[in-house]
């Protein structure tokens, strides 16, 4: 295998969040980081989002303090109480795994 296989940091990954310039061409797939989160109030897809002091999902934050977006597949608005995907910013996770079930295990968090 070659190092450009083994790359963590795909080109995509990158510059995601970035414009293109014209040498960027192609395809490419990449992980995002999610976690659920419970709105603090209502909140629209793709909106710029933290944790408030409660845990829950805010938009009333600084900018600095906006750690990924709402969702951005979601055809509709979040309420207040509602479950959603957070999007964490791209290049801000430093691990990434990959969470599986199998029916000879106890999936993660339930007793053996």
């Amino acid at each position: 295998m070659t190092n450009e296989t083994n790359r963590v940091a795909t080109d995509a990954l990158l510059t995601l969040g970035h414009i293109l310039d014209h040498t960027e061409t192609g395809r490419d797939a990449i992980h995002l980081a999610v976690v659920s989160v419970e709105a603090a109030h209502m909140l629209l897809s793709n909106q710029r989002i933290g944790l408030g002091a409660n845990g829950k999902a805010t938009a009333n934050l600084p900018p600095e303090k906006k750690t990924g977006v709402v969702d951005p597949f979601l055809e509709e608005p979040v309420q207040k109480g509602e479950r959603f995907w957070m999007v964490l910013k791209p290049r801000t996770i430093y691990s990434l795994r990959h969470v599986w079930s199998h029916p000879d295990f106890p999936d993660e968090g339930e007793a053996a």
